[in-house]
């Protein structure tokens, strides 16, 4: 054993998220600050079809859109369509997310995949569907 070389085994607070429907946040605390953003797929499933996110730069400038990430730096990632979003925000050995109303009567899935020169670490967000007509997407005021 080198103890000259140490590797930062990336750990986090949490790896599995329940948000409610009305839109929530969480803030999961990582165990090193040597880590990147490398994707955020639709499932827990690492081959599974990433989410296009529009990506900010710490003070707040567009950097661009994508669906391939490597995040190394403060940032926030943000996926929105009519129906429910998400954004998050990368800072130091903070992962910090937080998800718009859920205006389905499904689950709302997504994992971020974190990583590291040790490996990956998933953290898998699923917020929980609506339950009301009001927060269904339906215009009820006509």
């Amino acid at each position: 054993c080198n103890d000259d070389v140490f590797v930062d085994k990336l750990s986090a607070s949490a790896t599995e998220v329940q948000m409610n429907s009305a839109g929530d946040s969480a803030v999961v605390t990582l165990s090193t600050k040597d880590w990147y953003i490398a994707s955020i797929k639709k499932t827990k499933e690492q081959n599974s079809e990433n989410y296009p996110v529009t990506i900010f730069d710490e003070n707040g400038k567009m950097t661009g859109m994508e669906s391939f990430l490597y995040i190394e730096g403060n940032a926030k990632l943000v996926f929105s369509n009519p129906y429910n979003g998400f954004t998050i925000e990368r800072k130091d050995n903070t992962l910090k997310i937080k998800v718009e109303r859920n205006r389905t009567s499904k689950d709302f899935l997504f994992t971020v995949f974190l990583a590291n020169s040790y490996g990956y670490l998933p953290v898998s967000v699923t917020q929980l569907p609506s339950t009301d007509e009001a927060s269904s997407g339906k215009d009820f005021t006509k």
